[in-house]
């Protein structure tokens, strides 16, 4: 994942998949959301996976789990998978 490096003050996520956030929270308490509701919902779960310069939060490092504004990414496909780019701060919260 070397390869990509975002632009001054974006960042590069993986949205998390549906597995991958029942592993999170445990399969107890799996409420299961209709695909019509989720392409509606504002807030998304995902990785960074890159962190371009100029990005002035020091824990958003590759790695770490992130809440981010949805509709303010853009989707682009590398090598096979679909990533998103992002300003910093659309960045909602660290998980």
């Amino acid at each position: 994942m070397t390869s990509l490096i975002p632009m001054p003050g974006k960042l590069i996520l993986r949205h998390l998949t549906d597995e991958e956030l029942a592993d999170s929270i445990g399969e107890d308490s799996i409420i299961i959301i209709p695909d019509t509701v989720k392409d509606r919902q504002k807030v998304g779960q995902g990785v960074v996976v890159a962190v371009g310069p100029e990005v002035f939060e020091p824990a958003l490092l590759p790695g770490v789990r992130v809440m981010y504004d949805r509709f303010r990414t853009v989707p682009f496909e590398f090598e096979d998978e679909t990533y998103y780019s992002i300003w910093e701060e659309d960045i909602k919260a660290l998980i």
